[in-house]
């Protein structure tokens, strides 16, 4: 789920919590877990509005996973 989501966050400008769940058939509750976890380890940035962006840490983190996956 993680990269999933790191992926959508990625090539979407400023998602918001919402469009993510829908877009990704997430339930929201897992979804909230997760991008808590994200934001707590710096690899998200939560804008005025509920919207997300990847920073640097969150790129770093999205190159790992999709060389984990490979």
């Amino acid at each position: 789920m993680r990269l999933r989501l790191l992926e959508y966050i990625a090539s979407n400008e400023t998602p918001g919590f919402f469009q993510i769940a829908k877009d990704l058939d997430l339930y929201s509750d897992d979804l909230a877990k997760e991008l808590k976890v994200l934001v707590d380890q710096g690899c998200l940035v939560v804008y005025e509005g509920g919207h997300y962006s990847l920073t640097q840490k969150g790129l770093r983190e999205l190159d790992e996973l999709r060389g984990s996956h490979r």
